[in-house]
């Protein structure tokens, strides 16, 4: 039996993949093949089943669908967040972070069925499929990676009309927006891309309130663990600045992403709750950190930075980044307070407190 586990986002490019690497299985191996999908919930809210029921009607044997928003934000989020490295020049690195726990999952899943094959539909960005190559050889080194999407790299019509011959109903693109807890994205090449991105989760600056909104962000050890005075777990941190700073147009963002192979990409985002908690825990970082760690600290957040653009989530380097972080943000406890008006995010004052017992305390706050 030839077994392969597919990262599958439910896409129309994605659904026709399954099908088509069924077909190029079989023949290299003349014999029984199986393709069995994951789709993970990052936060992207597309209703699961329904890209599940797509998954299996477009030849999976087994379609596994898993909510890993909690260890998304607890184990990935968070401790780049520590390091300062959850968000780059603003914009959040959400879709970058998604890429290790995406190879964690497969090789997971795969190991669960019996299979040393693993894939996924990176296709047109290089610089994301040697990503998710790297994270996923870091975790197993023994696994044949495949990319169907790039090693087929269908015209549009002929994706079509592949899909009309197998008989496979392919979901209408709408939109080019990534989508996570930690922020939503749309991606152009330039020139020539196009402009329109519809911001759902923060309003205009022009139509938010006169009236400035002031939360109160606390930190254990690095860590948020509450707003405005009430402890809250990380993804109730997360959705309540999401709605909080996305009333007031705090969150939006653009950039041009260093070039991949001579192609330079436009990114527009909106991200409430990643501008908030990046800016409050910079601030809170500045005023209880030793004066004599901030030169070494900005190394090591480049560093780490460095680690995850290239997907070396588990490689040794950004574990030792990981262990340096988490011994300097051992002070980092205390209150940030935040002024929000007119879609910017301001800090006004800084509190700073003894930490919690012991890390795990923080996290389970």
């Amino acid at each position: 039996m030839t077994r392969i586990v597919l990262a599958f986002a439910g896409g129309a490019a994605e659904t026709a993949a399954i099908a088509w690497l069924r077909e190029r299985l079989f023949r290299e191996s003349d014999g029984p093949v199986e393709v069995v999908t994951l789709t993970l919930d990052l936060g992207q809210r597309d209703e699961l089943d329904a890209v599940r029921e797509r998954a299996l009607a477009a030849g999976a044997a087994r379609a596994h669908v898993l909510d890993v928003r909690e260890s998304f934000a607890r184990d990935y989020l968070v401790p780049a967040l520590r390091a300062g490295a959850a968000c780059d020049d603003g914009r959040p690195l959400g879709r970058v972070l998604s890429r290790p726990l995406i190879a964690r999952q497969l090789v997971e899943v795969a190991r669960m069925e019996g299979a040393t094959r693993v894939g996924h539909g990176a296709w047109k960005d290089d610089a994301d499929r040697a990503r998710l190559d790297e994270a996923i050889r870091l975790l197993a080194p023994d696994f044949e990676v495949r990319t169907p999407l790039a090693e087929w790299n269908p015209p549009e019509d002929e994706l079509s009309s592949f899909a009309d011959s197998h008989g496979l109903r392919l979901p209408k693109v709408t939109s080019n927006v990534i989508m996570d807890i930690w922020g939503r994205c749309a991606r152009t090449i330039m020139p020539g891309g196009s402009d329109a991105f519809t911001y759902l989760w923060t309003k205009s600056p022009q139509d938010t309130p006169d009236t400035p909104a002031f939360v109160d962000v606390a930190f254990d050890r690095g860590v948020p663990v509450g707003i405005s005075g009430v402890n809250m777990p990380l993804l109730e941190i997360i959705s309540s600045l999401e709605t909080i700073a996305g009333a007031h147009g705090v969150g939006r963002t653009e950039g041009i992403e260093a070039p991949v192979n001579g192609i330079q990409v436009r990114e527009i985002c909106e991200s409430p709750a990643a501008t908030v908690l990046h800016l409050a825990h910079r601030a809170l970082e500045i005023t209880s950190m030793p004066a004599d760690l901030a030169a070494a600290h900005a190394q090591v957040r480049a560093w780490y930075l460095d680690f995850v653009r290239r997907g070396a989530w588990a490689s040794v380097g950004r574990e030792a980044c990981q262990a340096f972080v988490d011994r300097t943000q051992a002070g980092v406890a205390g209150t940030v307070r935040l002024q929000l008006t007119r879609g910017t995010c301001k800090v006004v004052g800084v509190t700073v407190r003894p930490p919690a017992k012991s890390h795990r305390e923080a996290l389970a706050r």
